[in-house]
């Protein structure tokens, strides 16, 4: 074999080589790429997200206990209630709510126990308005209302019973603010029955609710309100706090 053709079989033979070589080392390299990416994946995961604030859109259930404080009648008034919100559409949720509210009684006062019941429907933009993430709303609601009044321990033992009920509606308008988990949500809101308008109840409501979302799932909050009623000088300080456990 002349020398030409023993350098051209070398060339092709380390050619051949250096191919099955550079293959190999590329099928390793990828293999340990990949092996490297799974065991990141594995070991690094991501951070769970903090929980968001604001209560608009959400599903959850509110347990509640509330103080009032009634100029010229009493600051022993108390209420406690379990309501739930339940997204419907977009920009649309549906309330329901029980609560059970007494007034102790005093040597002048009688005491009284009232029961509500009601619905509510509350309207708001899916998006952003602002360029931010606060959010106005619009709600409205009905409802029922049972009394009970009953006075003893009159200087001649003389005690009497009271029962009324009677249909409620409401709105209210506000701005729900978020800040991370934290939400303020200042509102005011008119209540008024159905009874005629002499005997009725006409009160606004000005007030703010404060909610923390402790988890994704759990949040405390604590509102105080005033309330201004119409046909009458008993107006009051409202004062709740509660916690919502989303579902």
């Amino acid at each position: 074999m002349n020398p030409t053709k023993k350098i051209i079989l070398a060339l092709t033979a380390l050619a051949a080589a250096s191919a099955i070589l550079a293959q190999q080392t590329d099928t390793n390299q990828t293999a340990t790429t990949d092996q490297s990416t799974v065991t990141t994946n594995q070991t690094t995961p991501p951070p769970p997200a903090a929980p968001s604030g604001g209560l608009l859109g959400k599903r959850y259930v509110d347990l509640n206990f509330g103080v009032q404080d009634i100029r010229h009648v009493s600051k022993d008034a108390y209420s406690a209630g379990l309501s739930g919100n339940f997204p419907v559409a977009p920009g649309v949720d549906l309330g329901a709510g029980y609560s059970h509210s007494w007034l102790n009684s005093t040597a002048t006062t009688p005491r009284v126990d009232t029961d509500v019941v009601q619905g509510t429907v509350t309207l708001f933009p899916p998006n952003n308005t602002f360029g931010n993430s606060a959010k106005p709303f619009v709600a409205g609601g009905i409802g029922y209302q049972w009394d009970n009044a009953t006075l003893s321990g009159t200087p001649h033992s003389f005690s009497f019973t009271s029962d009324d009920d009677y249909a409620l509606w409401g709105l209210a308008a506000g701005v729900e603010i978020p800040f991370g988990a934290f939400s303020l949500t200042p509102a005011i809101s008119y209540n008024d029955d159905f009874r005629n308008s002499r005997k009725s109840v006409q009160a606004y409501n000005y007030g703010a609710e404060a909610n923390y979302w402790v988890t994704d799932e759990f949040a405390v909050y604590a509102g105080a309100s005033y309330q201004d009623v119409r046909h009458s000088s008993f107006d009051s300080w409202n004062y709740d706090a509660g916690v919502r456990l989303k579902f």
